[in-house]
């Protein structure tokens, strides 16, 4: 579900707020306590998180313990400790600022039936834990690309679901840019929207 814009003043105890639009039409997200800003599409389903890593305790390995393995991980250009549900083929370590992020794709989450399309840019700076997803259209890019899908009958109905055997190969063939017209401008305004992350 996209965030109300209003809710991307995140994080409890954080100062973060939206300055106007830049000139190309993207909105600009900036919490100077961490010291990060990020500009994205005004219609773009995003969720930029930004916690302080000492007390951090939350689900899907986003905790204390993981944030400061992690954040040394990164330090050496070493990818870490997964967090989220990553697909394995995606994981990538990126600059950011001085330092590096995890890079990564969650195409699915808890159980079989279930179809996610998530890019997740996961780093630590000023003490903090930043991550940043861009959520595609599922029901759009499944219908685009019926044949990376089947249906697991009974347990998800007729839907289509992930082909186990065939999620690696939908995201080579959207990182090589051969994706249907979503799943490609997902994938693509997301490397967009890293460009512009900028670290005080």
């Amino acid at each position: 579900m996209k965030l109300p814009y209003p809710l991307l003043c995140l994080t409890v105890a954080l100062t973060a707020c939206v300055t106007p639009p830049v000139e190309d039409g993207w909105q600009r997200f900036e919490n100077k306590e961490a010291g990060v800003a990020v500009s994205y599409p005004q219609d773009a389903n995003i969720d930029i998180r930004i916690n302080r890593i000492e007390g951090l305790a939350d689900t899907m390995g986003f905790n204390e313990q993981t944030a400061k393995l992690n954040r040394y991980a990164l330090s050496k250009q070493s990818f870490g400790e997964p967090v989220d549900f990553p697909l394995e083929s995606s994981q990538s370590v990126v600059p950011i600022g001085s330092g590096f992020a995890q890079d990564f794709t969650v195409l699915r989450r808890f159980e079989v039936c279930d179809i996610t399309f998530d890019r997740v840019l996961y780093f630590f700076h000023r003490g903090h834990q930043i991550v940043v997803t861009l959520s595609g259209p599922t029901e759009e890019i499944v219908k685009e690309s019926p044949a990376f899908f089947k249906t697991y009958y009974p347990e998800c109905a007729d839907d289509l679901m992930w082909d186990d055997d065939l999620m690696d190969e939908f995201y080579t063939t959207i990182k090589l840019g051969r994706g249907g017209d979503q799943a490609q401008l997902w994938f693509d305004t997301f490397e967009d929207i890293v460009e512009t992350i900028r670290l005080q």
